[in-house]
């Protein structure tokens, strides 16, 4: 069913019979990590029930609106500042560690976002596994900020790429800010460097 869709459609709405089902990691596999469509998964019984239905709805709206390039949310323009010139992308990186008790090889999750437009409300991610384990500096920084850059042009027109780059980020502690400095700040310049004419 995914397989199919795929190519014509630009998201997937799902009912599922109820929300124990065993259908929904598969299909959210599939639609996100395959064949590159979206999916939103609904449970019937949940559509069906009169109590908490108007909550289950917005919710399900929201979602659909995100992931159809809406906005759910908008700050005031007047408060953004250079952000609101539609020449500013804003970055967001943070490592998430394996919890005490995992397996000795579960990774590192280095995850970077990145504004697309000029309301910050789009904000597409990559994720890339550390190179080491519980390793805070992210090893793939240069490759990960290139293809937020590549975005930025392709998912809303831009003709240019973003003058400013604002980054926060995030899991690092006074000790580590000349590390970051040091190890992370190259990276960002060296892809910035192979990326703007």
């Amino acid at each position: 069913m995914l397989k199919g869709a795929a190519g014509s459609l630009d998201l997937l709405l799902i009912i599922l019979p109820t929300s124990n089902s065993q259908l929904y990691h598969p299909i959210k596999t599939c639609g996100d990590t395959k064949f590159g469509i979206h999916t939103i998964c609904v449970v019937a019984e949940k559509l069906a029930k009169e109590r908490g239905q108007d909550q289950y709805f917005n919710n399900v709206a929201l979602k659909l609106n995100l992931k159809l390039s809406g906005r759910n949310q908008l700050v005031d323009s007047t408060r953004l500042g250079i952000i609101n010139e539609d020449k500013t992308m804003v970055v967001g990186v943070d490592v998430t560690h394996p919890s005490p008790g995992s397996s000795r090889t579960a990774p590192s999750i280095a995850g970077m976002v990145a504004s697309i437009d000029r309301y910050v409300s789009q904000w597409p991610g990559v994720l890339r596994i550390q190179s080491e384990a519980l390793q805070e500096m992210v090893s793939d920084m240069k490759d990960m900020l290139k293809s937020r850059l590549r975005l930025w042009k392709e998912l809303r027109g831009h003709k240019v790429l973003p003058e400013n780059i604002l980054v926060y980020r995030d899991g690092v502690s006074e000790g580590q800010y000349q590390k970051v400095l040091d190890e992370e700040l190259p990276l960002f310049r060296a892809a910035c460097k192979e990326v703007y004419p």
